[in-house]
C-alpha cells in the first residue's frame, strides 16, 4: 500500500501519539435552564449533550447547550483553564411560550421595567448568587454576584430599546410608558482571569454550581406584561458557565 495513503488515514483515523501533544484554544460551555420558579441552586457540566436538562425535563442538550464529553469531567485531555465566563441568556422569541412567541410587542414593551416585568426581575438575578468551583474534592473558587463579576465579556451591548407606545393613551395597564433592559458586561476586559492558570487534569472531577443562599433566586413565573394589555406569561432563561482557555491533547 502507498505510503502517502497509509500517512493519509493514521492521522485521519490513527491512534494518538502520547509523546506529542498540541495546544488547541479552545472552550468548554454548558448552559442549564432557570426553573421559572426559583432555584437555590445550578449546577454546571453535568450533563452532557444528547441527555435531559434537569430543570427542563423535556428538553434534550445539543451541542448548543454544551460540549462536555461527559459529565463533571473535561474527558482524557489536558485542559489549561485561563478565564471563567457566565452568560445569562433570555432564549429566543420563536422558544419562548406562545403567549410571548406570537406577541409583535413581546421585546420592544413585553419585556419592560415595571415593578414585576421581566427586565426588573432579570435585574434582581443578576445580582445575586455564589459561584463555587471544586476539583476533587477541594474547593478552589467562592465568589460573590458571579453574573456581575464573572461576566461574558462578549455579545452586543443594548443602550436603548424602542417605546412600541399606543398612539392613544390606553386606561388599561400597570405602566404603559417604561422601557428597561438590564445584562451583563459585553466588555472583554471585564472576563473573570486566572491567574496563574490553571491545569486541569485528565478525568479530574469537576464541581460548578451558582448557589442561592438564604433565598431562591427570584421568580420569572407571570413576569411577561404587555402594558396596554395585561399579558402575564413566564419566560425561558438559560444560564451558561464557559471554561476558556486551551485543550491540550495527544497529537494525531
Amino acid at each position: 500500500m502507498d505510503n502517502n495513503l497509509i500517512s493519509s488515514l493514521v492521522a485521519r483515523f490513527g491512534s494518538a501519539v502520547w509523546d506529542q501533544y498540541q495546544v488547541v484554544r479552545w472552550m468548554y460551555y454548558d448552559y442549564v435552564r432557570v426553573p421559572t420558579g426559583g432555584t437555590s441552586q445550578l449546577q454546571f457540566f453535568r450533563v452532557p449533550a444528547g441527555a435531559l436538562d434537569p430543570n427542563a425535563t423535556s428538553v434534550q442538550k445539543t451541542i448548543e447547550q454544551t460540549n462536555v464529553p461527559k459529565a463533571t469531567s473535561f474527558g482524557q485531555n489536558y485542559f489549561a483553564l485561563s478565564a471563567i465566563r457566565t452568560h445569562v441568556n433570555l432564549l429566543p422569541k420563536n422558544r419562548q411560550v406562545a403567549a410571548i412567541a406570537a406577541n409583535s410587542r413581546a421585546v420592544s414593551r413585553g419585556y419592560s421595567g415595571i415593578a414585576a416585568g421581566v427586565m426588573q426581575t432579570a435585574y434582581n438575578f443578576l445580582n445575586q448568587g455564589t459561584l463555587e468551583i471544586g476539583f476533587g474534592d477541594k474547593q478552589y473558587l467562592t465568589l460573590e454576584r458571579p453574573f456581575v463579576n464573572v461576566p461574558p465579556g462578549a455579545g452586543v451591548e443594548i443602550g436603548n430599546i424602542s417605546g412600541n407606545f399606543p398612539a392613544a393613551d390606553v386606561a388599561t395597564g400597570p405602566n404603559k410608558y417604561t422601557t428597561f433592559w438590564t445584562q451583563q458586561s459585553t466588555d472583554p476586559r471585564n472576563i473573570f482571569v486566572v491567574s496563574p492558570t490553571l491545569v486541569i487534569e485528565p478525568e479530574q472531577t469537576i464541581n460548578v454550581a451558582i448557589n442561592f443562599y438564604g433565598a431562591n433566586s427570584p421568580s420569572f413565573t407571570g413576569t411577561f406584561i404587555v402594558d396596554d394589555t395585561p399579558t402575564y406569561a413566564t419566560p425561558g432563561f438559560e444560564v451558561g458557565m464557559i471554561f476558556d482557555g486551551y485543550l491540550i491533547r495527544p497529537r494525531q
